[in-house]
């Protein structure tokens, strides 16, 4: 990608993504709302702004995007495992 803008907020939302991977590996419970806001916004940009993404290397914006998407399938799957152990913990 050649709009470090761009990148740079690809990069966060992956390091936020495995900040808070690490927090619910530590049995934190997590508010993902400002994470969800960063996702929207950044593919919002991804889908809307044709004249941003004219420079943009196409080929590492599919990579990044498969990070990114890879990192909450990955984040999703430890929320579900967190809030099994949770219900188990109940009964």
């Amino acid at each position: 990608m050649t709009d470090y803008g761009l990148q740079a907020r690809a990069d966060e939302i992956v390091s936020n993504i495995q900040r808070s991977r690490a927090a619910l590996a530590g049995g934190a419970l997590i508010d993902f709302t400002p994470l969800e806001a960063q996702v929207t916004d950044f593919f919002d940009v991804v889908a809307d702004d044709e004249v941003r993404l004219e420079n943009v290397d196409k080929d590492q914006l599919h990579r990044t995007l498969q990070v990114i998407l890879a990192g909450l399938e990955l984040l999703e799957g430890d929320v579900t495992r967190q809030q099994e152990e949770l219900v188990a913990a109940e009964a």
